[in-house]
């Protein structure tokens, strides 16, 4: 009775299992493997590929991103709380972001790839000698195989464009002091 008991309970657990998992019906053995339905991005859902100055056109290597905020598809709004983050609890997938959480943002070094998760993202956007700009952009992804495993891929890429600020420490104009006369 002990051995048939533990043989119920084996076929029990394989049964479940093999229900829980996933299939593609395909009838290749490979696509008939039991587990989770995990669906995951290949990359990021946003990209910021450059950003110039609105003057003369030129490349801005690296931007400040601060004032983060996500609103989920359902509505739901989240701001990104960087105080008190630490760079090693950054997911490996985004590319070329570095936090500062003294200053509480994240520095970009272009182009640079973040989030994962669809919806709207908005944050403010500055670099040094340039004044800040809101960005809001609705990001998704162009690609979803289906099926068990799926993946999301192809994320949206952006440009974003900053006007020069008041430049800190340059003089542009100095008045010639009068020479005295002898």
């Amino acid at each position: 009775m002990r051995y048939a008991t533990k043989a119920l309970f084996t076929l029990s657990a394989i049964t479940l299992t093999s229900l829980c998992g996933c299939s593609q019906g395909s009838g290749d053995p490979q696509d008939e493997l039991a587990g989770p339905c995990v669906i995951v991005p290949r990359e990021p859902v946003l990209t910021l590929l450059s950003a110039s100055d609105t003057r003369w056109g030129n490349d801005i290597p690296s931007l400040h991103l601060s004032n983060i905020s996500f609103t989920s598809p359902g509505g739901v709004t989240t701001t990104l709380d960087l105080a008190g983050l630490e760079q090693a609890s950054i997911d490996p997938l985004v590319q070329n972001i570095t936090l500062d959480p003294d200053a509480e943002l994240l520095v970009c070094t272009l182009p640079c790839a973040l989030f994962f998760a669809p919806g709207e993202y908005a944050f403010t956007a500055s670099s040094n000698g340039y004044a800040e700009s809101e960005i809001s952009v609705q990001a998704n992804y162009a690609v979803y195989e289906g099926g068990c495993p799926g993946y999301y891929d192809v994320g949206t890429d952006i440009t974003i464009t900053l006007d020069p600020g008041p430049a800190e420490g340059i003089i542009l104009h100095t008045e010639t002091p009068a020479t005295p006369e002898n």
